[in-house]
């Protein structure tokens, strides 16, 4: 970096003079530019990347904030494909090594809660589940109201998909 800069000073300082003693030794402008743009166009093209990640990252993260993990993100696909594929109690147990990793992530939390109430039916592990989120992320209002409304919208799923039942045997008894 350094480097550029000085050579952009001096290119600026002796541009003027060694532009007419080139002019008038090696014909014209291809002689001024080849002596002295070139080498500042190749200064330039080695140098300008490490310039561009410095004030690429630091700009980057004032107009694009996002979050740092210490190692790669989470990788949600595993388990959403084992849920896919209906294999509940193998995704929760990858969601449960997720959380072990990043224990600030809520999205395994929901994932749980969804799985143990709307695929297993079991009322109690989601609870349990919920709970745990609640007091993890009670100082977090905005990821503990994502939680709640997760919370509440499984329990109607749930409801919703049992009065349907209901409706549809007593269609069939009549």
């Amino acid at each position: 970096m350094p480097i550029l800069v000085i050579y952009t000073i001096i290119w600026m300082k002796y541009t003027h003079s060694m532009g007419l003693v080139i002019e008038k030794s090696m014909g014209g402008l291809i002689g001024y530019y080849t002596v002295i743009g070139i080498p500042y166009l190749c200064c330039t093209l080695y140098l300008g990347s490490e310039f561009i990640d410095i004030v690429g990252d630091f700009c980057g993260q004032v107009f694009y904030p996002t979050k740092k993990f210490k190692t790669m993100a989470p990788q949600y696909s595993i388990p959403s494909s084992l849920e896919k594929s209906g294999e509940y109690e193998k995704a929760i147990s990858v969601y449960e090594e997720i959380i072990a990793e990043f224990p600030n992530e809520y999205l395994p939390y929901i994932r749980m809660m969804e799985i143990t109430r709307l695929k297993l039916n079991d009322c109690h592990r989601t609870t349990q589940i919920f709970d745990k989120a609640c007091l993890l992320f009670s100082d977090n209002k905005d990821i503990l109201d994502k939680i709640i409304h997760q919370y509440e919208l499984c329990d109607k799923l749930k409801l919703k998909e049992e009065n349907d039942i209901l409706n549809y045997e007593k269609e069939i008894e009549l």
